[in-house]
């Protein structure tokens, strides 16, 4: 039906288009006009409809997988204490058929406890919950593979450093950063570069090159997205090699020398 609803209304719309498109030449009453757009409006509210009933309906099934469990596991309790009773003196036939009744509730319970631990949602790593507000997210309905939150290692966090292509030459994996942030001013944080883009990006300048640091154990105040700045070490040269270098990268470069 939700499938029916949107190519309803796809087809509205591209109807609509078309008159709106014919409708500036008069070719096309205004009254056919506003049919067009009263059937465009009224598909897109059946589909909207449509797919809020889907999200509701996977609420409700949610609560009725809990409920099922319950009443299961109260039926399995009932009849496993009838089956006691018969044991202790009745027909083989009577106790076989309470068996086949335990037995039958036991997978029941079963299959509904794996489909209750399917509802709770385990991260794969220990870290903190980066996503804003995330309590609006409840009673929600996600398909399989959407996003429903970030978690951060609280423990490590990844620097990422951007040069500008004529800056990134020199810089290879292992050598020494020191990195100063903002919101920390008066320490340095020693780390190493541990790996290099495989490509640049374009910006309005020139391309630029991401460098990754990881910073192990970092300091209470620094978080996720925070900015600063960043010295590699890439050997030592003096002043006027230094200079001289700029100045010729430069004129080659531009100037085609």
């Amino acid at each position: 039906m939700l499938q029916q609803y949107r190519a309803e209304c796809d087809y509205a719309k591209g109807e609509l288009a078309r008159l709106e498109k014919l409708r500036p030449a008069a070719v096309i009453s205004e009254a056919d006009y506003l049919l067009a757009r009263k059937a465009y409006l009224v598909a897109c509210a059946q589909c909207e409809q449509t797919e809020a009933e889907k999200r509701s309906r996977a609420a409700l099934g949610t609560l009725a997988s809990e409920s099922e469990l319950a009443e299961r596991q109260k039926e399995l309790a009932g009849e496993e204490a009838t089956l006691s009773l018969l044991q202790a003196g009745s027909r083989p036939e009577e106790i076989e058929a309470a068996q086949a009744t335990v037995t039958r509730l036991r997978e029941e319970v079963a299959s509904l406890n794996e489909i209750n631990n399917r509802l709770t949602i385990q991260s794969p790593i220990a870290g903190t919950i980066t996503t804003r507000r995330l309590k609006e997210k409840i009673r929600n309905y996600f398909e399989e593979g959407d996003l429903v939150c970030e978690v951060e290692d609280a423990y490590s966090l990844e620097v990422l450093i951007v040069l500008y292509e004529d800056q990134a030459t020199r810089v290879r994996p292992g050598q020494k950063v020191r990195l100063k942030a903002r919101s920390l001013p008066f320490d340095v944080l020693e780390v190493e570069v541990e790996r290099i883009a495989p490509c640049a990006e374009a910006s309005e300048r020139q391309s630029t090159v991401n460098v990754y640091c990881w910073l192990d154990d970092p300091h209470d105040h620094l978080r996720s997205g925070m900015t600063g700045y960043a010295r590699i070490r890439c050997g030592r040269d003096t002043m006027a090699f230094v200079f001289t270098n700029k100045c010729l990268s430069y004129i080659r470069t531009e100037f085609w020398w």
